[in-house]
């Protein structure tokens, strides 16, 4: 936010916390899943997190493996990820820098 020109767009992608890929490199440190993101662009989520910064989100898309893509809707696989593994393989999310 600081380094970033007003209304920029940072995408970020990260490995789904129920898929392998998250626990596969020593480096990640956290997991993460479809609500890690929404302090930064939802003023009244869950907790306390202290950010000051605005954001508004672009896209957040919900990235499926190839077993994922058997089950073609949404409101059957989003279900199904945090369930069973290997559903979601990634979070693919766009915000918008508001300064």
């Amino acid at each position: 936010h600081r380094i970033s020109k007003p209304n920029a767009k940072i995408r970020i992608i990260v490995p789904y916390y129920n898929c392998y890929g998250a626990y596969n490199d020593i480096t990640h440190l956290h997991y993460f899943n479809e609500y890690s993101f929404e302090p930064f662009y939802k003023k009244s989520t869950r907790g306390n997190y202290f950010i000051n910064e605005k954001f508004e989100l672009i896209n957040l898309s919900l990235i499926p493996t190839r077993l994922g893509k058997f089950f073609f809707f949404d409101f059957i696989r989003k279900p199904l990820g945090k369930v069973l593994g290997q559903i979601i393989q990634t979070i693919d999310i766009t915000l918008r820098v508001v300064k």
